[in-house]
């Protein structure tokens, strides 16, 4: 092709229609989020939420709820066990309770004779042996009686009450003394209950015997 010819091409396509058309194309620009404006959530997105918010407030109210079933339940396990540890050991809550009025009841008085140290002479034995050498056996025997129940209440903490009864206290001494004094207190409280109650007449070496052991016993033992 010469250049005439290629010339005439040229300006053909230059002067066509569909040459040179100028478009203009726009572009949308996309906006900032604006932190005060609030997204609108999907519908199911909302749903969603709100049935994890009713199950969590139903596992709540019944966890508050089995909570304080369990409460009252070991409430009432407690009160049990100790309502069963009272009846178990309801002596020592006995004993513990009535300390003070058992020791009121704990009398001076035995049988109808004062055992109280001051209605006794200082030196029992010296005192018996006295009476015994002026042929008043009863009274000898009473001095012994008395002021060995009168030790056993002071120095072993023998318990005796108005319904206590000559038997009752052999019974008692037995569990708390040692045995030779428990061994005298037993003659001593036969030959007694036999000189008071049946006035079987006791001999006279006998109760010396007695008063010669009480000298043995407690002469160096304060009364």
């Amino acid at each position: 092709m010469d250049k005439e010819t290629t010339r005439k091409a040229i300006d053909a396509v230059m002067e066509s229609s569909d040459f040179g058309i100028k478009e203009i194309v726009h572009w949308d620009k996309i906006k900032p989020l604006n932190p005060s404006e609030k997204v609108a959530n999907p519908d199911w997105f909302k749903a969603f939420i709100e049935s994890w918010e009713d199950a969590f407030s139903e596992f709540g109210q019944f966890v508050a709820g089995s909570t304080e079933v369990l409460i009252w339940l070991a409430m009432a396990i407690s009160l049990v066990l100790v309502g069963y540890q009272i009846y178990k050991n309801r002596q020592w809550f006995q004993q513990l309770s009535f300390s003070k009025k058992t020791e009121k009841e704990t009398t001076f008085q035995a049988f109808g004779l004062d055992i109280q140290a001051e209605s006794l002479p200082e030196d029992i034995h010296s005192a018996a042996v006295a009476a015994l050498a002026k042929g008043n056996l009863r009274a000898a025997l009473s001095l012994l009686y008395r002021g060995a129940l009168s030790y056993f209440v002071q120095h072993h903490h023998l318990k005796i009450t108005n319904s206590t009864t000559e038997q009752d206290c052999l019974h008692l001494v037995s569990h708390k003394v040692p045995a030779a004094e428990v061994l005298f207190f037993k003659k001593l409280t036969q030959s007694w209950l036999l000189q008071a109650y049946a006035h079987y007449p006791i001999k006279k070496d006998n109760i010396a015997y007695l008063c010669q052991e009480w000298q043995t016993l407690y002469t160096s033992k304060s009364t």
